[in-house]
């Protein structure tokens, strides 16, 4: 026993690698575990569920009542998940927004100023993950690392560090075509098409792209774990899986390349 344990300061192995002990089991992120962060895919389809009703309340009852509908929806659906004890979190953020978006239509006196709010949100997001791949910080890359801790040194893997600069352009690109078609709607004055494509346009894009980053995060960590993209490794010369093959892909090498001298 005192052997093993000379051994493994000499090592650096960890005492949970001890014989007889428990190894701590390291948490890992999965599709599932994210989606349950952001209130899981009910809590997606309740974010547009208040928009739907606030449209045909207004198209049938006048832009007051249908207000009054949109936040009554609001209070309804924190009231079930108290009944239910299922996390709020979720359902008590997207009240504040929906809360907004009442304000706007009041202020504005206009149904498509419901929308407004979302709208204006969803291109921020857009500049804020554009400014984190310019700057050599992919902001997913951060995400990521917040739900598996293995994830903390992914600045120190070259192809880690492509995959997330691969899945922060991709939802780039979500939420720049949410404010590109909504925002058309908006100033096209269609709060019918509105309602439908914030429905449309939220939990089946959030489903596509969180398949596609995850499978990136996957199959970056595969590389690694066979030594062919860990640092010094074979490959971490350039940090790519491939030759770039496209002006995106270019810029993507470029992001990760200068996150790298940046680090």
């Amino acid at each position: 026993m005192m052997r093993r344990q000379r051994d493994a300061r000499m090592t650096g192995a960890p005492p949970d690698d001890e014989p007889g002990r428990p190894r701590r089991a390291s948490p890992t992120v999965t599709s599932t575990s994210i989606t349950d962060a952001v209130g899981g895919a009910r809590g997606l389809l309740d974010s547009g569920l208040s928009a739907v009703v606030f449209v045909a309340v207004n198209a049938v009852a006048g832009l007051r009542t249908g207000i009054i509908a949109a936040v009554a929806v609001g209070v309804a659906l924190i009231a079930l998940r108290l009944v239910r004890h299922e996390p709020l979190r979720q359902a008590v953020s997207g009240f504040f927004g929906l809360a907004l978006a009442a304000g706007v239509a009041g202020y504005t006196h206009s149904a498509v100023g419901f929308f407004l709010p979302g709208i204006i949100y969803q291109a921020v997001l857009a500049v804020a993950a554009l400014v984190s791949l310019v700057i050599g910080r992919p902001y997913v890359g951060y995400l990521a690392a917040t739900f598996d801790e293995k994830l903390t040194g992914w600045r120190d893997d070259p192809r880690m560090r492509r995959a997330m600069a691969w899945a922060t352009l991709l939802w780039a690109g979500v939420f720049a075509l949410r404010t590109v078609v909504q925002g058309f709607l908006y100033l096209t004055h269609h709060p019918g098409w509105l309602a439908a494509t914030k429905l449309g346009m939220g939990w089946p894009l959030f489903a596509g792209a969180l398949a596609i980053t995850y499978g990136l995060i996957r199959r970056a960590e595969r590389f690694g774990a066979d030594g062919t993209g860990a640092p010094g490794g074979p490959g971490a010369a350039d940090g790519a899986v491939g030759a770039p093959t496209s002006p995106a892909a270019a810029g993507v090498d470029a992001v990760a390349g200068s996150e790298h001298d940046r680090s």
